[in-house]
């Protein structure tokens, strides 16, 4: 049993939140017996989920007009003029669930206790004789334990979500409050070494086992080493050792990533510009600087790169460079006992390090397998490499290029492409994009995303949307919140959050939220109030979002624990990457791509454009990716490391130090501690690999299925993903990729970014 995968992105670069348990791929065509599913809905005495929250006026019939999306986004608040199909019923609550107050978090969680309290007693107490046959038992054991599951992630799944984006104080804190202390619960069941064992006897029954179907057998079998994996087959003790580290951890990486996300520093008594003006500068984008009488100079820190970027004098930009990578000793601390609680938990279950526990049941399977990966990969990058930094070498005149030089030289770079005279920005105003997002989903997936009435307590903030997802033929398919502008109390960059996953036995549809931080240009235009513009690098963030929320959506099961996201942390960036690439083929950009005030059409010269500045420093953009997976295994692979010479604990900066020479072509800058600044620690331990591994899956994919299409957006081609990809976890993911290529993955296709 474990909590949903966030499955989120940040630059393309992915971010998790990983507890327990497994997948599932295929719907199960044998209904579950109505006495079974009877008993377990009648356990469920406390939906935690308002039943109301399906549509109150659901319209099965679609049309194709596509809905009027300028004025739905260019208002802060829901427009009052909008014809909307479908209206959340008014005592929906926040999210969907019944929360409109402080108190409403503890009622939430008691009933969730007690819920789960009731379905373990339950199983434990159940006995075969009771039962009308053997298959009954065991689809009653099945039932029951998936159950657990779905109400402990419709809990800790929201208030993960909540503590994340609610800008209300008050709602986070007390999210984070039950979270932490719910998850203690989680850990505990875990651990419950009677329920494993009830688990475990049926799973061992072959003359139980072999009345379960295929996927029945794959999901209890998953349940049970799920268990396994986090301490059910340990004695347990009066305070177990595992649930503590379990919930420390927890704690520790809530800590690490609020602490990065508030690190603020760059303060010098020597800061100078050269032929850059700061108040031309340092005023874009809210960036903020403050003059002290003792001429100390304070920067804000989301202005490091933009100052990384216009600083003419090395030795400057090497301070600004140190300043951005240095991390505060509370940050390294932390991140010191983490990577410690880590190791030990893995040690109390008996694996040699945290990477091999995480990893034994991934795709990748052994932390070697991961190193083996990354290493070759970064051979085959190594000539597009060498290549970029000719580039630079050739700018900067002079055959050492280090790491602070990289922001500025690029840039320099990127400018001697001849560029269009026309703004990127200008073709792609939110609108627009979400019409052709609209349009993409129905002509390869038949689905319509439908706007949706927020009630008034439903939403947390003005400017979120909510979309009802509905096929041509089958219905409502589930729900989609969208929450893409920034702002100060996000703390996350951009994310889909599965809220609560589709359980098909019970009716249950799937709701996730697609949230972003995105900054657009707002300009006036004389059909609306305003009209917001995103760079296209936005537009391409939403895109893979948006290829999380479809799994979600599309992704449903007749068991929670096996639908959407809940699959191998290696394979559930595929699908994400895989939509980036309708964001950069311009058969598609053609389609919705288009001036805000002409409607002119992206324009070829500019889409070239685009492309030459996206490869022009692929290589050096891919080999960091590497150096981050390399660091997150070896940290995971055992800790602390001891230097062999010393005989004295490594930091972890040294550590990254010693990768950077051994594998990286620009050497780690002195005076940097990188790790202590990067927040995928807190959701991504020992996973961090999986969004190149991913982007292997998906590159293969599109090259061999999609890109030789005279039209991408084709509806056979589209079923094939939804039906073979987008399935959820039935079959492990591996069969999943294997069978919808035809051959196995071949990074062939991956270097083909680099034509």
């Amino acid at each position: 049993m474990k909590q949903s995968v966030r499955a989120s992105h940040l630059l393309r670069f992915p971010r998790h939140h990983h507890f327990i348990g497994s997948t599932f791929s295929k719907i199960h065509n044998n209904a579950l017996h109505h006495e079974t599913f009877h008993n377990v809905k009648s356990l469920i005495k406390n939906n935690l989920f308002n039943p109301q929250f399906l549509y109150r006026t659901y319209n099965s019939k679609t049309t194709t007009t596509i809905p009027n999306f300028e004025v739905l986004l260019t208002e802060n608040e829901q427009p009052s003029n909008f014809a909307y199909k479908h209206v959340s019923d008014p005592s929906t609550g926040l999210i969907g669930l019944n929360l409109k107050s402080l108190e409403d978090f503890q009622v939430l969680m008691r009933n969730a206790h007690k819920n789960c309290d009731d379905l373990r007693n339950s199983i434990v107490n159940l006995k075969e004789e009771d039962c009308a046959s053997k298959k009954d038992y065991a689809e009653k054991i099945l039932d029951m334990s998936d159950e657990i599951s779905n109400q402990l992630c419709l809990f800790l799944d929201a208030m993960e979500f909540i503590r994340c984006v609610d800008p209300r104080t008050g709602f986070r804190q007390k999210a984070d409050a039950v979270h932490t202390e719910f998850s203690q619960y989680l850990h505990k069941l875990n651990t419950d070494v009677v329920l494993h064992q009830k688990i475990l006897s049926v799973v061992k029954d072959k003359s139980l086992v072999d009345t379960l179907d295929q996927v029945q057998e794959r999901c209890l079998r998953l349940l049970q080493e799920d268990m396994e994996k986090h301490g059910g087959v340990h004695q347990q003790k009066e305070e177990d050792k595992t649930v503590q580290l379990r919930s420390y951890m927890d704690t520790l990486s809530y800590l690490f990533s609020e602490s990065v996300s508030k690190y603020n520093n760059l303060e010098s008594n020597d800061m100078k510009f050269i032929e850059v003006n700061p108040g031309d500068v340092l005023f874009k984008k809210g960036a903020k600087y403050l003059f002290k009488s003792d001429n100390k100079f304070y920067v804000n820190p989301s202005y490091y790169t933009n100052l990384l970027v216009n600083q003419k004098d090395e030795a400057t930009r090497k301070m600004i460079y140190q300043a951005k990578f240095s991390s505060s000793e509370t940050n390294l601390s932390i991140l010191d006992e983490l990577l410690t609680a880590r190791d030990a938990f893995a040690k109390e279950l008996s694996y040699p390090s945290y990477a091999h526990w995480f990893l034994h049941d991934q795709c990748a399977r052994t932390p070697e397998n991961v190193i083996h990966f990354l290493t070759d990969l970064s051979q085959s990058i190594k000539p597009k490499v060498e290549q970029e930094l000719k580039v630079l070498r050739e700018i900067k005149k002079s055959d050492d290029i280090y790491e602070w030089d990289l922001y500025h030289l690029r840039s320099i770079a990127v400018q001697r492409i001849e560029s269009p005279s026309v703004f990127v920005s200008d073709y792609f105003p939110l609108h627009k994009v979400m019409e052709g997002i609209y349009h993409i989903c129905l002509s390869l997936f038949g689905v319509h995303l439908e706007p949706m009435k927020l009630s008034s307590d439903e939403s947390y903030h003005p400017s979120v949307r909510k979309l009802a997802v509905v096929h041509e033929t089958e219905g409502l398919l589930g729900y989609i919140y969208l929450d893409l502008f920034s702002r100060e109390s996000k703390n996350v960059e951009a994310a889909n959050f599965s809220i609560r996953c589709g359980k098909t036995t019970i009716h249950q549809k799937p709701v996730t939220a697609l949230v972003c931080n995105i900054d657009p240009t707002v300009v006036d235009n004389f059909s609306a109030d305003r009209v917001y513009l995103l760079s296209h690098s936005e537009v391409t963030t939403i895109f893979h979002e948006l290829g999380h929320s479809l799994h979600v959506i599309f992704g449903q099961t007749p068991y929670q624990n096996l639908s959407g996201t809940r699959t191998s942390i290696d394979f559930v960036e595929t699908p994400s990457q895989f939509m980036e690439h309708f964001a950069w083929d311009y058969r598609v950009l053609q389609t919705f791509a288009r001036h805000y005030k002409t409607d002119e059409p992206l324009p070829l010269s500019q889409f070239e454009y685009l492309k030459k500045r996206k490869q022009m420093f692929t290589g050096l953009d891919i080999e960091e990716q590497i150096m981050f997976g390399l660091m997150d295994i070896t940290f995971h692979s055992g800790w602390p490391m001891i230097d062999s010479v010393t005989r004295t604990k490594k930091s972890t900066s040294q550590v990254f130090a010693e990768l950077k020479q051994k594998y990286a072509s620009i050497p780690c800058c002195e005076g940097t501690s990188y790790p202590g600044q990067f927040i995928h620690f807190s959701n991504y331990g020992a996973g961090y690999y999986s969004y190149l591994y991913s982007k292997v899956f998906a590159d293969h994919m599109w090259y061999k299925f999609y890109h030789p299409l005279e039209n991408p957006l084709n509806r056979e081609a589209g079923e094939k993903f939804r039906k073979e990809a987008l399935c959820g976890g039935s079959k492990d993911p591996t069969l999943i990729v294997r069978d919808m290529l035809g051959e196995e993955p071949n990074p062939s296709y991956f270097l083909k970014q680099f034509d």
